[in-house]
This record gives C-alpha cells, sequence and structure tokens, in this order.
C-alpha cells in the first residue's frame, strides 16, 4: 500500500481578519478629570494683602517718621526764671515757626556767651552745660506748627567762686543748639556771669519735655 503524501495545507487567515487585541483593563474607561485650576487661590480668604494709599506707602506699613526740627523751623525764647540758693533756672522755650510737624529728642546744647560790645560777644565763653537727667534721658516730642517744647537750664553763681578760679566775665547771653543740630541759635539775657575758666561748671541742662498739661 502506497504512503499517503501529505495532508492538505492549511489555507492562511485573510488579510485583516486576525482576532482583536483584548482591551487593556488598565487603561481609563474615560478621559482622565482637568487638573486643578492653575489660577492663583488666596491663602486664607477673605483677606487681602496690604493696600497702597494714595502716596505709594502701605496702608499696614509703618508710618513715616516725623522730620528733627532744624534751627530754622525755630524759635527760641527764655520763659519765667527761677532763682534758687546758688543758681538760677530759666526754661528754654522752642516754638515750632515751621509749616510741619517736627521732633526735638534729647539735649540742646547751651554755653554762656561773651558781652554784648566785648571781645567776646556772641562767642562761648566757659565750658558748655553739663547734661542733667531731671527730666530723664529724652523722649521724643513732636511739635505742630506753633506748638512750644521746653529744656530747663540752670546756671550757677559765679560769685559763689574764688575769682582766680572762675575768671568771671559778664556775659550777653546764651548760645543755644537744637538737639543733633550744628546751627546755634542766640538768645539775650542780661545779668549772667560766666566763668571763663573752663574747667568750673556753671550750667547745666536737662533734655527736651512737653510743655506740662
Amino acid at each position: 500500500m502506497a504512503d499517503g503524501g501529505p495532508g492538505p495545507e492549511r489555507a492562511p487567515d485573510p488579510a485583516g481578519t486576525t482576532a482583536p487585541a483584548e482591551p487593556d483593563e488598565s487603561a481609563p474607561a474615560e478621559p482622565s478629570a482637568p487638573t486643578e485650576s492653575t489660577e492663583p487661590v488666596p491663602d486664607d480668604e477673605g483677606e487681602e494683602g496690604p493696600q497702597a494709599t494714595e502716596d505709594g506707602a502701605s496702608a499696614e506699613g509703618s508710618p513715616q517718621a516725623v522730620p528733627t526740627c532744624v534751627g530754622a523751623a525755630l524759635v527760641l525764647t527764655a520763659g519765667q526764671s527761677d532763682g534758687a540758693a546758688g543758681s538760677l533756672t530759666i526754661p528754654l522755650e522752642f516754638t515750632n515757626v515751621g509749616e510741619v510737624t517736627c521732633a526735638l529728642v534729647g539735649y540742646p546744647g547751651v554755653s554762656l556767651t561773651g558781652e554784648n560790645g566785648g571781645e567776646n560777644v556772641g562767642e562761648q565763653v566757659g565750658a558748655p552745660a553739663r547734661r542733667g537727667d531731671e527730666r530723664g534721658q529724652g523722649v521724643p516730642v513732636e511739635l505742630a506748627p506753633g506748638e512750644v517744647a521746653l529744656a530747663d537750664l540752670r546756671v550757677g553763681t559765679a560769685e559763689n567762686y574764688p575769682a582766680e578760679d572762675c575768671e568771671p566775665e559778664p556775659s550777653g547771653g546764651l548760645r543755644v543748639f537744637p538737639p543733633d543740630e550744628t546751627e546755634a541759635l542766640f538768645l539775650p539775657f542780661d545779668g549772667l556771669t560766666a566763668c571763663a575758666n573752663d574747667g568750673v561748671a556753671l550750667l547745666s541742662v536737662t533734655a527736651v519735655y512737653e510743655v506740662p498739661a
């Protein structure tokens, strides 16, 4: 019996008739939801940042510092002096004659000057005033236009010192530097005697303070 020939070959599948792939169960069935909005979200609801004022300064920022009173904006006068044993106290009155509020803080610089008509007229004679603490160390005193700040000057009696130690010299008044100022104001004041020897401390002055209510 003759061997049988090869069996009939299987016909190839028609093109395009391959079985479809199984769907990937891990893929989302629908498009994913949109991510969070890119619009900025305030940290705290209902709160807003500092609002700028018309001049550009922050409404919540620090207030601008009050400028220091300069000599050109001040007039210096003497209040009612008060004599005590061995000294005379003179209230120095600083009046703001400028157009804006300004501030004084600390101690004025004070010295006696030469007698009017003398060779030292307007010039310092003797030691400048020491700093006294009767009014504390000084706090800012704000002066609106027309307002006044005070400092108390105590002048010792030159005649209480031996002439050879004091070297007495008639004085024509006071040379006063407002706090933090380099230009002096001159206050005429009769009847004072300076000690030309700057080793004798005739003067002491308090820090500037507000006029008592």
